[in-house]
């Protein structure tokens, strides 16, 4: 039984066994899986689908690598459940994404290109851009090497608040 409230810049650790859930509580808070029972609550309204302003970082960061950074970043704000947004209104997210992370710099690099630490500030860029109010992290820094891994858990925190949104992080 899991009763969550998270608010808005607060960040929430996930802890537990391996195999316990915690990925797949992730997934039923993102409404990519059903809850075996009760109910998952954002924004004030019952969450069925997907919403747009809920963004999942896994751990691995998935980058297409025929798509350049900052389309890698751009990537999904056209999917089903998002808002129509114009080409111009996704250049500046994803340009905002990138600033946020660091990388404004690498907007044209090739994922190729990029160390471990970049690419997953690629993807962390990849979910800001959404702008989402709930940001759910599945042990996106566990693949890297510890002071990597300690600069990314402080670019989280820093970019949580400076967005406002809550995080669930395993």
């Amino acid at each position: 039984e899991i009763d969550l409230d998270v608010r808005p810049g607060e960040i929430v650790a996930v802890l537990g066994a391996s195999g316990c859930g915690k990925s797949s509580l992730l997934r039923v808070l993102a409404a990519l899986a059903s809850p075996s029972a009760g109910e998952v609550r954002f924004d004030g309204q019952r969450l069925a689908e997907p919403h747009p302003r809920v963004a999942l970082l896994f751990q691995q960061p998935s980058l297409l690598p025929w798509l350049d950074v900052e389309r890698n970043v751009a990537f999904g704000l056209d999917f089903a459940h998002q808002p129509v947004l114009d080409a111009a209104t996704r250049r500046r997210r994803a340009a905002t994404a990138l600033e946020a992370v660091g990388l404004a710099q690498a907007a044209r690099s090739w994922p190729a290109q990029l160390s471990g630490g970049m690419a997953q500030r690629v993807a962390l860029a990849r979910a800001l851009a959404r702008e989402p109010l709930l940001l759910l992290a599945d042990e996106p820094f566990s693949a890297l090497d510890a002071i990597t891994r300690g600069e990314m858990q402080a670019l989280l925190v820093d970019v949580a608040r400076r967005f406002g949104a809550a995080v669930v992080l395993v």
